[in-house]
């Protein structure tokens, strides 16, 4: 079963890759922590900057990365766009503060997915990640911490 270029684990197969691109280490924390909590099987590869973001994608064979806003001073849709050409094959999920505004935005500039941070990250992630991520999860709507 393939979810959005995230293909779930059998046997002895790597986990899969995590970029978590984000300038603000508060939420960035809240994501981590609920991403661990619900999905051990994932590497997650936490950036603030899109020069780290590079290095991590020169090496690593990301499949999913979660982009925020105010990366290098970049718009949401500069950075979607620098992920596009930056790390081939990767799903990009927007991470908004107010997703209902900049979805169309963000959806444009090559966005598979937009969510809110971090209320619904965990919804996305387990619509991502599928059988991986654990029953534990909350639900969407509630609050990660």
């Amino acid at each position: 079963m393939t979810t959005n270029n995230v293909h779930v684990l059998a046997g002895n197969e790597p986990a899969s890759r995590l970029l978590l691109a984000d300038c603000d280490p508060d939420e960035s924390a809240i994501a981590i922590r609920a991403i661990k909590r619900g999905c051990a099987r994932l590497e997650i590869w936490p950036v603030a900057t899109l020069a780290h973001a590079a290095e991590v994608l020169a090496r690593e064979r990301i499949e999913t990365v979660l982009a925020g806003s105010g990366l290098d001073g970049k718009t949401l849709p500069q950075t979607i766009r620098w992920f596009a050409h930056n790390g081939p094959g990767a799903a990009i999920v927007a991470l908004l503060e107010q997703p209902d505004r900049h979805r169309q935005e963000a959806l444009e500039a090559g966005a598979s997915a937009v969510c809110s941070k971090p209320d619904f990250l965990v919804a996305q992630l387990r619509h991502e990640f599928g059988a991986r991520c654990s029953d534990r999860i909350q639900e969407p709507g509630r609050r990660i911490g």
